[in-house]
């Protein structure tokens, strides 16, 4: 089986991972001044954004590649895992965009206009039964969701910070407020989640395509 360079590069994030979290831990927050000479608040933004993206990063790609290997995805733009999520709402809203634009422009994965894109359940159902696993062992867990919740605005928006002074060690680090849940995630456990995330799913990824 010829895998896509999307494998490759899930590998590559979620290694970048295992270094982000080495890294982050020479940055406790009650060091005024780290080992860097940047303030530690903007490490605590820089890393946590650094690692949320690229735990969703490494799971869409493994997404990507069993788009590419199963579902018919061929075009410039790849499948997430979002998209084999029956409770996601983005293909309703891909749907409705193809509606809109019928017979102007192709969908986001190249096909024809006048086609419906595959829903999560149609997507499901090329998936080989391991790899349906891995999917719904991925957006099962806990972390995942989380860290979902976070990325987002850390990508395209913010979170609200709670700033300490005088915490031991990590404990002192940014705590930023999960939208939608009111929960606050200190930095540093946001970077060791991203970091375990990652690596756990994407071995699991790997171990399913090796038996494949």
């Amino acid at each position: 089986m010829t895998l896509p360079n999307s494998f490759s590069w899930a590998v590559w994030a979620a290694e970048g991972l295992d270094y982000l979290e080495k890294l982050d831990a020479g940055h406790p927050g009650d060091v005024p001044v780290p080992p860097t000479g940047f303030h530690p608040d903007l490490v605590d933004i820089s890393h946590v954004r650094w690692a949320t993206a690229n735990a969703i990063t490494a799971i869409d790609l493994c997404a990507a590649t069993m788009g590419r290997l199963f579902c018919g995805s061929t075009g410039q733009w790849e499948l997430s895992l979002r998209d084999f999520d029956p409770k996601s709402n983005r293909r309703k809203r891909d749907r409705a965009r193809c509606r809109t634009l019928s017979g102007v422009m192709k969908w986001v994965c190249r096909q024809p206009a006048r086609n419906s894109p595959p829903d999560a359940k149609s997507l499901r159902a090329s998936l080989p039964p391991k790899f349906l696993d891995w999917v719904k062992d991925t957006l099962a867990d806990a972390r995942y969701r989380e860290l979902h919740r976070a990325r987002n605005p850390f990508t395209h928006a913010w979170l609200r910070r709670h700033l300490s002074s005088g915490g031991a060690g990590h404990a002192g680090r940014t705590q930023f407020e999960v939208l939608g849940t009111g929960q606050r995630v200190n930095a540093r456990d946001v970077v060791v989640d991203s970091a375990s995330l990652a690596l756990d799913r994407v071995r699991a990824f790997i171990d399913v395509v090796d038996q494949y």
